[in-house]
C-alpha cells in the first residue's frame, strides 16, 4: 500500500460537508494517516478549527481510553462541536471545546475505531502506543503546518491516564533531541483517569461503601474484603509495577455482582445514580451512544470523513481484540511518570464524583502519596495543605479547586466516568482557567464562574458576541432536569428499553433469515468487542470447575440471579473434586460446585481401552466405570504400577519393563493407548517392523504405531448415536437438544462439508485471509474448500501424501497450502500460482506431527514438528533446513502466534520459542498439568498459550514469569457416570482454538462437545451439545464468522470400534453475534 502521507495534502482531508450538520459548518479535517505501512496500520483522526482565537492558537488532543476506545466518543458526546440527535441530525454543543482551542481527535491505537491494521499487528506496551503517536504527529504537522506552533495541549479520559503521560514524556524526550523544531508541550488534562494501580484499585471498596453499595458487617462485604485482601498480597509482591492486577480488578467486579444479587440489576459502573442490566453494568451508557453509532457507521458519514477503503468494518465503540493485545504487561504505571512530567509540564486531574470504576477517592490517594517538585501531596510547607477551595458556577456549587506546584485538581459535583458529558460548559470553563484564556482579547464576557466568591479574570465560557451563553445556560438547566427525571425513572425505562430492543432485533433476525431463503450463519459484521483486561485470573494453577450442559446441570451451575452467565470454582490442581468440602458445597452468592462434589474415580478413562494412567503415578487407579449399553465392556485389568522404559518407534517393545512382566500384561504409558490381554497378541501378531507405514491405517492408536508416545483421545464413556446433518444450514436431527438457550448454544443448524474425506480426519486450518480451508485426513489427503459466509461450500483442490496426512496450515498470504504427515515430509502446494502438483519442501527421519507457517525476521517460513525429536525450520525455497533443533521429547502439538512458537512433546515438555531467535528454546517447562499433553494453542495477543491434555483438564499459562499469578487450569469435558453421584466421566480435550477477533477460545473433546470461554473472566460463554462422535480437530475463519470442528473417530477404542456408522465429516457452525464475545467487563473508555 502506498503511504498516505505521500499521496495527500491538507486538501484531500477537508471535509466540505457533514450529513446532518447545521449551517454553517465549521472548518475541519478528517481522515487516515498511514503509521506502519508493513502491517497496513493507519490512524484516524479529525480536526476541528477553533471558532475564536483568545490571545494566542492552542490545539487540545484528546484521547479516550480503553484500551482500545475510540476517541469519537469525545468528539461526539463530550468536548466536540456537536452532539448526535436520535434523527440522525447533528446540534451543536455550546459546552464545546472548540470555542478557543482546535481540538484534534485520534482514534489509537492501531485497530481502535476507524483506525485499522493488521489483525496479527495490534500494540502490547504503553511504550509502543507512544511511539506510534509520535509518529502520528510528525506526519500530521507535515500535513498541516500551519498548528504545529500552537501550544499543545493533551487531554483525555480513563485509561488516557495511561496514554496521556507515557506520549507527553515522549514529546519532551522528541524535543530534547530536536531542539529547533519543539512542540509546545503546554499541560495535560486527565478526567477520572487510571493512574495509580495501588491507589484506585483500593478505593473502590472504600468509595463502595460511602455510596451506600456495600454495607459493613454483610456477607457481601466480607467477601469483598477478602478480595481486597487478594488484591494488597499480588500488589505487595510486585502487581503495584504493573498497570493492571487480575485480583484487584476483581473487587470491582465483585462489587457489580453485589449490586445485581441485591436489587436484580446492576450498578452503572460509570454513574453510580444509575442502574444498568448485569453484566454490562454501565457499557450501555451514555445513551447518547444509540444515536452515535448509527450514525458513525453511515456510509455518507464515512464518505464524508474520508474513511479508507482498508477500514472493512464499521465503527465500533469499543474494540474487544484491541484490548486484548493491549496488556502492557511491561509498562509501569503512569503514576511513576507524573513526577517527573510535573516538573516541566503543568498537569489538571478532574474527577466526577460519580464515578465508580475511576473513582475521585483513588486520584485523591494517589495525589496524596505522590513527591513532585520538592515536596508530598498539597502540602505547601510541613504540615500546611493547599486548601480545598469552593467553585460555584452561575452561582451553583459546582465543585472544588486544588492547586500546588504544577498540578492542579478539580472535583466536579453531581458528575460522572465523562465529566464533559454531564457538564459542557463547566468543563470548558475548567479548560478555559488551566489555559488562561483571555476573554478580553476577544470582546467577551466572561461567564459567572467563581473560585472561593472570587471571579477569576481570565475565565470565560461564552460572552462573546457570537456565544451562545444564555442559550447554553438554559438548555443546561434543562438537561439538568431532564437527567433528574431520568434517574426517578431509570428502572422502568431500562425494562422498557431492554424489552423493545429485544423484540426489534428478533423481528430483524427472523426478516434477514427468511429473506435469505435459510437458516445459516451470522452475516451481522459488527464485531463490537466488550471484553477488556479487566476481569482475568487468579493465582497459579487453580482450577475452575465446568458442568454438563443438561438443563439439570445448568439450574446447578446458574446463579439465581444471573442464569445466563457464571464463573467457576477456582481450586487446586488436584484431580479430586474435593475443592469445596461437602458441607460448604453452596457456592459465595448462591453458585453451586458445577460437578456436585464429584471425586473422579482414577481419572476415568475408556473402559476398553481400561483408561490412560501416568506410568510414573505412584497411585493405584481403581476400576473405571462400565459403559453404557449397547455395547458390552470387556472386564477391566488393573495396570500394574510401573514404569515403561521405553518403546520404539515401530510398536514393539524391545526392553523389559521394570518391574518385569510377561510382554501381553496390561501396559500403560501416558501418550498410548492402554492394552487389554484381549487385544495384545493379536496386536504384536499384526505388527512387523517392516509394516510401519501399512499398519497405520489398520490400527491407528493415536494415530501412529501402538507404542509411539502421541497423544490419545482416551476418554470416551459415551457411546453416541449417529446424527444427519444435511443441507446448506438445514434441518439436523439429533439425540442431543438442539435448542439455544443463555448458556447453551445450538448445533441446529450446522452444516457438513461437501465430500468430505474417507478416513479420521486429523488437522484442519483455515486460511488466514480468505475463507479456504485444508483438511488432512488419514486417507492419506489434504483436502482445500472453498466456504462462503453463508456456509456453503465447494472442494477445490486435493493432494496426496501416499501416507496418513497429520498436520495442514497455510502460508501468512493465503497463497500456499502445506501437508505433513506419517510420510515423514512436509508437501506444499501453491495455489496462488495455479499449481495442480504438490512439491516436498521438508522432510524428517519420522512422521511429521505438526507443521506451521511463522516469519522470522520479515521472511516468510514454515516449521515442522517431528517423532524424530527435532523440530526443523524451513524456507520452501530451498532444499535443507534454515536450523535445527533438538527437543526434549516428541512432537506431539505445536502453535504459533507472532513471535511465538509453542512445542509440546511427550512426557510433557512444553518448549518455548522467541522467533525473533529461533535457534534455542527461550524457555522450558513442563506442562502443569499431571497428564499427557494433547493440544496446545497460543493466546490472540501471543503472551501464554492453553494447554489441553487428555484427563478433561485446560491450562492458561502466561510466557513470562511476571505474569505467573495469572496461570490457572480448569476441568472440563467431562460428565457425571451414569447412576451414580460420585464418579465422572473424563474425556481428552483433543482441540483448543483461539477467536481471532475476540481473544476467547474453544475447547472440544472426545465426548463429543465443543465450548466457547473466556479466560480473562474465567467465564464459560457457551456449551453445546454432543455432535454424535469425538471432536478431533477445530479452527476459527480468519474472521471469526465460522467455527469448523471435525467429528471423527479418533482410535481411541483401537480399530474393533470403528464401526461403518461411525460419523466422519467436518461441520460449520455459523458464529452468533455475541457467541464468543468476552464477557462485558469494566472498561476504562
Amino acid at each position: 500500500m502506498a503511504s498516505v502521507v505521500a499521496d495527500k495534502t491538507a486538501a484531500d482531508y477537508f471535509v466540505s460537508s457533514l450529513p446532518g450538520a447545521p449551517e454553517p459548518l465549521l472548518k475541519m479535517h478528517a481522515g487516515h494517516v498511514e503509521i506502519t505501512p508493513e502491517h497496513h496500520g493507519n490512524l484516524f483522526f479529525w480536526h476541528y478549527q477553533n471558532r475564536h482565537i483568545a490571545n494566542k492558537q492552542r490545539t487540545v488532543l484528546w484521547l479516550n481510553g480503553g484500551p482500545g476506545c475510540s476517541s469519537m466518543d469525545g468528539a461526539m458526546m463530550e468536548i466536540g462541536p456537536y452532539r448526535v440527535k436520535s434523527d440522525g441530525t447533528l446540534a451543536y454543543n455550546n459546552g464545546s471545546w472548540a470555542e478557543f482551542a482546535n481540538l484534534l481527535f485520534v482514534d489509537q491505537p492501531v485497530g481502535t475505531g476507524f483506525s485499522y491494521v493488521d489483525t496479527d499487528s495490534y500494540l502490547h506496551e504503553l511504550d509502543d502506543a507512544s511511539n506510534q503517536m509520535i509518529q502520528f504527529l510528525e506526519k500530521f504537522y507535515t500535513i498541516f503546518p500551519e498548528y504545529s506552533k500552537d501550544d499543545l495541549y493533551i487531554a483525555g479520559e480513563s485509561y488516557a491516564g495511561q496514554y496521556i503521560p507515557y506520549l507527553a514524556e515522549a514529546i519532551l524526550k522528541r524535543n530534547a533531541e530536536n531542539k529547533s523544531k519543539k512542540w509546545n508541550l503546554a499541560g495535560l488534562l486527565i478526567g477520572n483517569g487510571w493512574i495509580s494501580t495501588v491507589d484506585q484499585s483500593l478505593s473502590y471498596l472504600p468509595y463502595a461503601k460511602k455510596a451506600g453499595l456495600i454495607k459493613d458487617g454483610t456477607e457481601s462485604s466480607q467477601r469483598i474484603e477478602k478480595q481486597q485482601s487478594q488484591c494488597i498480597e499480588d500488589l505487595d509482591k510486585g502487581g503495584k509495577d504493573h498497570v493492571d492486577v487480575p485480583s484487584c480488578e476483581n473487587i470491582l467486579q465483585e462489587i457489580l455482582r453485589t449490586s445485581n444479587e441485591e436489587k436484580g440489576k446492576c450498578v452503572n459502573m460509570y454513574d453510580v445514580r444509575l442502574d444498568d442490566v448485569y453484566p454490562s453494568c454501565g457499557m450501555n451508557w451514555p445513551p447518547d451512544l444509540t444515536s452515535v453509532k448509527p450514525y458513525l457507521r453511515r456510509k455518507d458519514v464515512t464518505d464524508a470523513l474520508h474513511i479508507n477503503p482498508g477500514k472493512t468494518n464499521g465503527w465500533t465503540e469499543c474494540n474487544g481484540q484491541v484490548g486484548q493485545a493491549f496488556r502492557a504487561r511491561k509498562s509501569k504505571p503512569s503514576y511513576e511518570i507524573l513526577p517527573a512530567l510535573l516538573e516541566q509540564v503543568p498537569v489538571l486531574l478532574f474527577s466526577g464524583d460519580k464515578d465508580l470504576i475511576c473513582n475521585h477517592i483513588g486520584t485523591e490517594e494517589l495525589i496524596n502519596r505522590m513527591e513532585w517538585n520538592g515536596g508530598k501531596g498539597f502540602e505547601t510547607s510541613p504540615g500546611v495543605w493547599a486548601p480545598r477551595r469552593d467553585w460555584t458556577f452561575e452561582d451553583e456549587p459546582a465543585g472544588i479547586w486544588q492547586e500546588a506546584r504544577n498540578l492542579t485538581y478539580v472535583v466536579f459535583y453531581n458528575a460522572s466516568h465523562m465529566v464533559p458529558f454531564d457538564y459542557p460548559r463547566r468543563s470548558r470553563d475548567m479548560l478555559d482557567r488551566f489555559m488562561k484564556v483571555d476573554i478580553d482579547s476577544v470582546g467577551g464576557t466572561p461567564t459567572d464562574s467563581r473560585i472561593d466568591g472570587e471571579k477569576g479574570p481570565l475565565t470565560s465560557v461564552g460572552g462573546h458576541p457570537n456565544s451562545t451563553a444564555a442559550e447554553e445556560a438554559e438548555k443546561e438547566a434543562l438537561q439538568q432536569a431532564t437527567w433528574k427525571a431520568y434517574y426517578k425513572s431509570g428502572e422502568v425505562a431500562l425494562v422498557v428499553v431492554v424489552i423493545a430492543v429485544a423484540a426489534w432485533g428478533y423481528f430483524i433476525w427472523r426478516q434477514r433469515r427468511s429473506a435469505a431463503g435459510y437458516r445459516g450463519l451470522s452475516l451481522n459484521p459488527d464485531m463490537d468487542g466488550m471484553g477488556l483486561n479487566s476481569e482475568r485470573r487468579k493465582q497459579a494453577r487453580r482450577d475452575l470447575e465446568a458442568a454438563d450442559f443438561d438443563e439439570a446441570e445448568l439450574d446447578e451451575l446458574a446463579s439465581p440471579h444471573n442464569p445466563e452467565r457464571e464463573r467457576f470454582h477456582v481450586g487446586d490442581d488436584s484431580d479430586d473434586d474435593d475443592d469445596i468440602p461437602a458441607s460448604s458445597a453452596q457456592r459465595p452468592h448462591g453458585m453451586r460446585l458445577a460437578l456436585r462434589q464429584s471425586r473422579i474415580l482414577a481419572r476415568n478413562m475408556d473402559p476398553i481401552n481400561d483408561y490412560a494412567y501416568d506410568a510414573d503415578s505412584e497411585e493405584d487407579p481403581p476400576t473405571p466405570p462400565s459403559p453404557p449399553s449397547p455395547l458390552p465392556a470387556p472386564t477391566p485389568i488393573r495396570p500394574r504400577i510401573g514404569r515403561v522404559s521405553r518403546f520404539i518407534e515401530t510398536g514393539l517393545i524391545d526392553e523389559p519393563i521394570d518391574p518385569p512382566r510377561p510382554l501381553c500384561a496390561p501396559i500403560v504409558h501416558p501418550g498410548i493407548t492402554r492394552i487389554t490381554r484381549r487385544h495384545c497378541q493379536s496386536l504384536l501378531d499384526q505388527i512387523k517392523r517392516n509394516q510401519i507405514q501399512k499398519e497405520l491405517k489398520k490400527l491407528r492408536f493415536e494415530q501412529a504405531f501402538t507404542a509411539v508416545s502421541f497423544p490419545l483421545h482416551h476418554s470416551d464413556d459415551l457411546y453416541f448415536s449417529d446424527i444427519t446433518m444435511a443441507g446448506i444450514f438445514g434441518s439436523a436431527t439429533t439425540a442431543a437438544s438442539t435448542s439455544a438457550t443463555a448458556t447453551q448454544g445450538s448445533i441446529a443448524n450446522d452444516v457438513a462439508l461437501n465430500k468430505g474425506p474417507e478416513d479420521s480426519i486429523q488437522d484442519l486450518a483455515f486460511s488466514p485471509v480468505s475463507g479456504h480451508l485444508s483438511v488432512a485426513s488419514w486417507d492419506n489427503k489434504v483436502y482445500i474448500y472453498e466456504v462462503q459466509g453463508n456456509g456453503s461450500n465447494e472442494g477445490k483442490a486435493s493432494f496426496d501424501l501416499k501416507a496418513p496426512a497429520l498436520s495442514t496450515c497455510w502460508s501468512k498470504d493465503g497463497r500456499q497450502v502445506f501437508g505433513a504427515g506419517a510420510n515423514n515430509q512436509c508437501m506444499m502446494l501453491d495455489l496462488g500460482n495455479g499449481a495442480t502438483t504438490p512439491q516436498t519442501v521438508a522432510a524428517h527421519d519420522q512422521p511429521i506431527k505438526c507443521v506451521e507457517s511463522i516469519t522470522v525476521n520479515g521472511a516468510p517460513m514454515i516449521v515442522t514438528g517431528s517423532w524424530d525429536k527435532t523440530i526443523k525450520y524451513w524456507d520452501c525455497r530451498q532444499q535443507n533446513p534454515a536450523a535445527s533443533v533438538q527437543t526434549k521429547e516428541r512432537v506431539y502439538a505445536m502453535d504459533t502466534r507472532d513471535q511465538l512458537l509453542v512445542v509440546a512433546t511427550a512426557d510433557r515438555w512444553v518448549e518455548i520459542f522467541n522467533l525473533n531467535s529461533p535457534g534455542t528454546a527461550y524457555k522450558q517447562i513442563q506442562s502443569p498439568l499431571k497428564w499427557q499433553t494433547r493440544t496446545v494453542s497460543c493466546f490472540a495477543d501471543a503472551t501464554g498459550f492453553a494447554i489441553g491434555s487428555i484427563e478433561g483438564r485446560c491450562a492458561i499459562q502466561y510466557v513470562e514469569d511476571k505474569d505467573s499469578s495469572s496461570n490457572f487450569s480448569f476441568k472440563c469435558h467431562r460428565q457425571n457416570a451414569p447412576n451414580t453421584r460420585d464418579q465422572s466421566n473424563v474425556y481428552s480435550v483433543n482441540s483448543i482454538s483461539f477467536h481471532p477477533v475476540h481473544g476467547t477460545f474453544s475447547t472440544a473433546g472426545s465426548d463429543g462437545t465443543f465450548h466457547f470461554w473466556d479466560k480473562d473472566a474465567k467465564h464459560r460463554l457457551k456449551g453445546y451439545p454432543e455432535v454424535g462422535g469425538s471432536i478431533s480437530c477445530t479452527d476459527f475463519s480468519h474472521d471469526g464468522n465460522i467455527f469448523a470442528y471435525a467429528v471423527s473417530y479418533d482410535w481411541h477404542q483401537g480399530y474393533a470400534a470403528n464401526t461403518p456408522n461411525y460419523p466422519n465429516k467436518v461441520m460449520l457452525h455459523g458464529i452468533g453475534p455475541d457467541e464468543c464475545k468476552p464477557r462485558p467487563n469494566a472498561k476504562k473508555r
